[in-house]
């Protein structure tokens, strides 16, 4: 598994449950980082990053986020500042193609590995 991960995706919605929850989860063979994303519904909750580690029989969790600036609104910040200011573009289409590169890569890895009923 030298420079691999497992990983796996999880986007829940129950229809009459008030909860919500989209997990993105990478586990590496001395470390996790999951990616929790809050409703989309729900202001000023920023996504969560969890870094979790050990050492020896020691589990360490680290729990990073950015802010709880709403972050619809600083996306029309940073836009309304590249288009009136020239400030350069904080999230380019080159970042989004890289992203959707790597989740397609990851699903058509998971396709062509996953046992299959």
């Amino acid at each position: 598994w030298t420079g691999q991960a497992l990983w796996t995706m999880t986007h829940l919605t129950v229809p009459k449950l008030a909860d919500y929850k989209e997990r993105i989860t990478l586990f590496f063979d001395d470390a996790s980082l999951e990616l929790e994303f809050p409703s989309p519904w729900l202001n000023h909750h920023p996504t969560r990053l969890t870094v979790t580690t050990s050492d020896g029989h020691t589990l360490s969790k680290k729990d990073l986020r950015a802010g709880y600036a709403e972050a619809f609104v600083e996306e029309m910040r940073g836009f309304w500042a590249a288009i009136v200011n020239g400030d350069p573009v904080v999230n380019p289409p080159e970042h989004a193609a890289r992203d959707q590169e790597l989740l397609l890569g990851l699903t058509w890895q998971h396709l062509a590995t996953a046992p299959f009923d």
